[in-house]
């Protein structure tokens, strides 16, 4: 079986920047996506010179929301250098100077022939040693993952594929709920595949919602800066509404998911009608290009807006090489939780610390690779069916509706249980006909529901009321799912 020397799983910032800084190292690296150069609709964009205040603040002492120590002082020392390595002078940048990263990254992957590309490939599960071994003796070695499940889309065909090291880079997952910042495909599910392998997950209960999303149907929100507010921005309930909403900036995204339920109304609005409209354009350019390419002009239109999901602060617990408790599988950027993070306040911040492991998890991964022998043992055969595709759009609103009504922007004991209750019958509705085989479809909805549940449990787990902990999911309920789990 041909053996890869690292695969990283997904393509979005964090992704391309550490398979750029491996490429850079001479070491041929793959890259995994579910459809080839998927970007999404919503690329942050950053000044140049953000980036480079944000460091000079962190090597001042200031600490911006950071709870690790150790993670601190890795950006301190890395942090600058991950910069001048990953963004060159033939970076994407606009007259205002705002750097696409991500389009800047892919446009250099794909000149590197150290790079390859392995695009409508879905994962089903890491390869580890205690689970998939031929060998009785390798369940008792040090946890160990030693390649990837997929499904192949061109071929429909369940494919395996061995590597030195897996770096998960799937992001994080705001889409389980339906206004989000991210893709559809953001559920979290390359967390529940490292779950399932027994890597141990912090923090998942901690979304972080921002108030201003520009909305569109079925795509993905464009946070618009909340300072819009003070400069002249309106909020009204509706397009014809007389009274202007008076925003609470102490809770903000709570006071408008208040007003869209007691109104029943899909989105609110947002006035950007200032006497000067080029102001808006000379301060905010990639904002008015984005509503811009969305139909709406900011300096004539009302603009629709609702609170979104923006940013999954916990994952997948790593150390400072983005190294997880199981050997040869890393993790990073938003997928993983270095501890730096405690609660998302700016975009720069987030690629800053996307760059910065990116740049450590190659160097530490080139240290590796020419010292050490890797071990690949004969497998079981594999046992996933996967059968034609099924139309489960209902389920999928279903758990949207959950996670935004219970698990959302409010949150207490009562409503985080029900949807609990829920998230369970559900994961059993959908697992039942594992022997038979599962649909992709249906397999991702039970990978999003079983997220939706790890989200769910942590909030209840972290509430201070006494009685409502739960350690562990109900034996009667789970019972198809763990069938699942060994099934794949």
């Amino acid at each position: 079986m041909n053996v890869k020397e690292v695969i990283v799983i997904g393509a979005g910032i964090s992704g391309c920047a550490t398979a750029l800084a491996l490429a850079k190292r001479d070491i041929h690296v793959t890259i995994l996506t579910s459809s080839f150069d998927e970007r999404i609709y919503y690329a942050p964009f950053i000044q140049q010179d953000e980036l480079e205040k944000k460091i000079r603040e962190l090597q001042k002492g200031v600490k911006d929301n950071l709870t690790c120590l150790r993670a601190n002082e890795q950006l301190i020392a890395y942090g600058e250098k991950s910069i001048n390595e990953l963004l060159e002078e033939q970076c994407f940048i606009d007259r205002k100077g705002n750097i696409d990263i991500h389009r800047s990254l892919i446009d250099r992957l794909k000149q590197l022939p150290q790079v390859e590309w392995i695009s409508r490939h879905s994962l089903l599960e890491l390869i580890t040693l205690h689970q998939h071994s031929l060998r009785k003796a390798d369940i008792y070695k040090n946890p160990m993952c030693i390649g990837i499940t997929v499904f192949n889309q061109d071929t429909s065909q369940v494919e395996r594929i061995l590597a030195k090291e897996i770096i998960i880079a799937t992001g994080g997952a705001t889409s389980l709920y339906p206004y989000s910042i991210q893709a559809k495909t953001s559920k979290g599910e390359g967390l529940v595949v490292a779950w399932r392998a027994g890597v141990r997950l912090l923090k998942m209960d901690q979304i972080r919602f921002y108030p201003l999303g520009l909305f569109e149907k079925d795509k993905p929100c464009i946070p618009l800066p909340i300072e819009l507010l003070s400069e002249g921005g309106q909020l009204f309930l509706t397009r014809h509404s007389a009274s202007e909403i008076l925003p609470d900036k102490e809770r903000l995204a709570e006071q408008l998911y208040e007003l869209m339920l007691e109104n029943r109304v899909e989105h609110l609005w947002l006035n950007l009608k200032m006497p000067d409209a080029s102001k808006l354009k000379d301060k905010y350019p990639a904002i008015d290009a984005h509503c811009l390419d969305r139909g709406f002009n900011p300096a004539k239109d009302l603009l629709p807006i609702v609170p979104v999901a923006r940013y999954t602060c916990g994952g997948i617990a790593v150390d400072r090489f983005g190294q997880t408790n199981l050997q040869r599988l890393r993790a990073v950027g938003e997928a993983a939780c270095t501890g730096l993070i405690d609660n998302f306040e700016d975009e720069a911040m987030g690629v800053l610390e996307s760059l910065t492991w990116a740049f450590v998890c190659a160097e530490d991964i080139s240290k590796k690779l020419s010292k050490f022998i890797y071990y690949f043992p004969e497998l079981r055969p594999s046992s996933i069916l996967i059968r034609p595709c099924e139309n489960l759009k209902e389920d999928w609103h279903f758990i949207n509706f959950i996670m935004w009504n219970y698990v959302g922007i409010k949150r207490d004991a009562k409503r985080l249980k029900r949807a609990h209750v829920f998230l369970n019958r559900l994961q059993n509705f959908n697992s039942i006909n594992f022997a038979s085989g599962l649909s992709l479809d249906q397999i991702h909805l039970i990978f999003a529901t079983q997220m939706a549940l790890l989200i769910t449990t942590d909030a209840i787990n972290n509430l201070q009321e006494p009685g409502w902990k739960i350690l562990e999911i109900e034996d009667e309920d789970t019972t198809p799912a763990q069938h699942f789990s060994a099934k794949i």
